[in-house]
């Protein structure tokens, strides 16, 4: 039986952060894929001699062709599978109404349905 491995990061997930759109994205792998995928990763960053930690809000045209290296890292991949879960419209929300008032209710709701619907299709 193989051993899976997801990995998630957000951008913009916090109530009060001044942006107004908040994404959730996860990838999925086998623990084999994973080991491989770090390692093209660290490639990646030390050939285009990037040693900060990768932050896709903060993409500046310098870096366009690590990042762009990463996507077709991934997305070129067919044994690695990516999920996002993009929410507009962030200072809208109900959370009296929809989350028991809280925001990180709201959160853990975003993250549970993106790795829930990652899972159901590739697992």
């Amino acid at each position: 039986m193989a051993i899976y491995k997801i990995f998630c990061d957000e951008s913009c997930h916090l109530e009060h952060d001044g942006s107004d759109i908040m994404a959730i994205g996860a990838i999925h792998c086998t623990a084999e894929k994973a080991i491989e995928l770090s390692k093209s990763i660290k490639a990646l960053r030390h050939k285009h001699n990037y040693l900060p930690e990768l932050k896709w809000s903060k993409l500046n045209k310098q870096q366009w062709n690590l990042y762009r290296d990463l996507i077709d890292l991934v997305l070129d991949n067919e044994e690695i599978h990516f999920k996002t879960t993009v929410v507009m419209n962030k200072k809208a929300l109900n959370h009296k109404v929809f989350n028991e008032g809280s925001h990180n209710n709201f959160y853990y709701k975003v993250l549970y349905y993106t790795v829930r619907d990652l899972s159901l299709i590739h697992i």
